[in-house]
């Protein structure tokens, strides 16, 4: 049996999305305003000026969780939901809501290096707020996304592939990282429709070939 998936210990980072913000941190890859609820109480340290509107999602997906991604307009509505449900289990991550659309890069990483880079642009998400690709597009590489993500992926140590989520606002140029999906992503037919055919090249790196 060949077993693709990076260790625990490396899959584990990119579950864990305060330890995937911390690591975009250090490589210098923008991402946008957040804050980890370990507990309830810690609400009291979001800043006064955190950006609205702001959802809340998550930080752990490695573990079962209750909360799905929830939209906030105002910080008073936010406050209430957090004291209502929040339990000391359940670490929850609060992040500025990021207009424009997502983008993945899309990487197929083998000895710290990228053997194969796809990108696809998100024409149509559900729900239309952000969420995963109804309909995408492919598109040519960003140069500065590819060196962020191989960058990114490297101080993961990870191996094999992975899809690198970004959003972007056309309006103010501005692009953050979401996310490192440390799997194959929903919208993996597109690569394959324009002959990338990263299960095939990952089989042939698992049998040494």
């Amino acid at each position: 049996m060949h077993v693709c998936s990076p260790p625990w210990a490396v899959a584990r980072q990119v579950l864990d999305k305060a330890e995937t913000l911390r690591l975009a941190e250090q490589c210098g890859v923008a991402y946008p305003r957040s804050l980890v609820l370990h507990r309830p109480e810690d609400i009291e340290r979001l800043p006064e000026d955190f950006p609205f509107p702001a959802i809340i999602k998550p930080a752990d997906k490695g573990r079962g969780h209750r909360l799905r991604l929830r939209y906030f307009d105002e910080r008073a509505a936010l406050e209430r939901f957090v004291a209502e449900h929040a339990r000391a289990d359940e670490p929850w991550l609060i992040q500025e809501h990021v207009g424009g659309y997502g983008l993945g890069i899309e990487v197929l990483m083998h000895g710290g290096e990228p053997l194969t880079v796809f990108q696809h642009n998100r024409l149509k998400e559900y729900p239309v707020s952000g969420g995963v690709a109804a309909r995408c597009s492919a598109r040519p590489v960003d140069p500065e996304l590819r060196a962020q993500a191989t960058q990114l992926l490297r101080s993961l140590g990870w191996e094999g592939v992975a899809m690198v989520e970004y959003r972007h606002e056309p309006q103010s140029g501005r692009t953050v990282l979401m996310e490192v999906n440390g799997r194959y992503w929903g919208s993996v037919a597109l690569p394959l429709h324009c002959g990338v055919e990263l299960p095939w090249y990952e089989w042939q790196l698992a049998h040494g070939q």
